[in-house]
């Protein structure tokens, strides 16, 4: 069995049905979703003074009991020589550390707001990271996860594991620290 049937089965299981042209996406409906209209920019350069810069812009998340949905459009420049425009890998990891800290804000029921004070901290480690082609879609981009587990380790820390999905191509699964503010 591949990683992507494994994938699709916990979804399956979460009772999240998978979606025509995106078998990573939830579509049973969500128990809240939170309109984000927020930005995370990235910047960074291989060569010497040639960067990539891209843009994350963050439309909305979706959170079942167990599994957390992102929905956003991107924006990418760069300086070198064909550069492809695609969804660079850091700028899935940087999406993917705000689901955590926006998924754990609601499983531990505090008050999240884009602009408000940090309530987490978001140690991600023991990442995987398959991206076996280019994602070069601009616009409706989704990111699923799918809770593992979530370990109390003590009053004010958490482990979380879980897998997730870029638009159907690119997966990454780890563990992530948390502590609560």
């Amino acid at each position: 069995m591949s990683k992507n049937n494994i994938y699709i089965d916990e979804f399956k299981k979460l009772g999240l049905p998978v979606v025509f042209d995106n078998p990573y996406a939830c579509n049973s409906k969500p128990k809240k979703i939170i309109k984000e209209s927020s930005e995370q920019k990235l910047t960074f350069n291989i060569m010497a003074n040639k960067f990539v810069s891209e843009t994350s812009i963050i439309k909305e998340y979706k959170i079942w009991d167990n599994a957390i949905e992102a929905i956003f459009d991107r924006e990418y420049e760069a300086d070198m020589i064909k550069s492809p425009n695609h969804l660079t890998f850091l700028s899935s990891l940087i999406n993917l550390q705000k689901m955590v800290y926006v998924y754990m804000n609601d499983y531990l029921h505090l008050k999240y707001k884009k602009n408000g004070p940090e309530n987490l901290k978001v140690w991600p480690h023991n990442l995987n990271i398959s991206m076996p082609k280019m994602i070069l879609n601009k616009k409706n981009i989704t990111h699923a996860m799918i809770i593992k587990s979530i370990i109390k380790i003590s009053k004010n820390k958490y482990k979380i594991s879980a897998n997730t999905n870029v638009n159907g191509i690119t997966t990454i699964s780890g563990e992530a620290l948390i502590i609560v503010l």
